[in-house]
């Protein structure tokens, strides 16, 4: 690709290095680089308060990671999978590295512990156990003073 670190590479530059890359390279290299992309995209769509597309790029993300990456579980892909049709759910992905992590949701102020619960109930009528369910809210961040 002619770059020292995947961040300088576009997804034109990893095409054009495809035939020299193993399938597996290729794989990671093509969710790292489109994850930057989605970082950037998220940026953009914060200060608008462009929830919906925030939320799609965190799924988007998770979808990477789950096919191109393979650092995601059933357990994990089926969170993900049910909050994705839970209503008041923009988005969720996988967090904490994958292989047994966690999934943070992005949703509007009106979902609620019922509805949590209920995603909390499907995923231990599949697989025997309770998740944790954390709730947070967003802040402004750090700021100087």
């Amino acid at each position: 690709m002619g770059v020292a670190l995947l961040v300088k590479a576009t997804p034109a530059m990893l095409e054009g290095a495809r035939g020299k890359l193993g399938p597996l390279a290729y794989r990671r290299a093509k969710h790292v680089i489109e994850e930057i992309a989605r970082v950037n995209a998220t940026v953009k769509a914060l200060p608008t308060g462009d929830l919906a597309a925030v939320g799609r790029l965190l799924t988007a993300s998770h979808r990477s990671s789950q096919t191109l990456f393979e650092n995601s579980t059933a357990e994990l892909d089926f969170l993900v999978d049910t909050l994705e049709q839970t209503p008041h759910v923009y988005g969720a992905r996988l967090t904490g590295g994958g292989f047994g992590g966690a999934v943070m949701a992005l949703t509007d102020g009106v979902f609620s512990q019922e509805e949590a619960q209920t995603v909390a109930d499907a995923y231990a009528k599949k697989f025997g156990a309770r998740p944790d369910i954390l709730h947070m809210l967003t802040g402004d961040g750090a700021a100087v003073l």
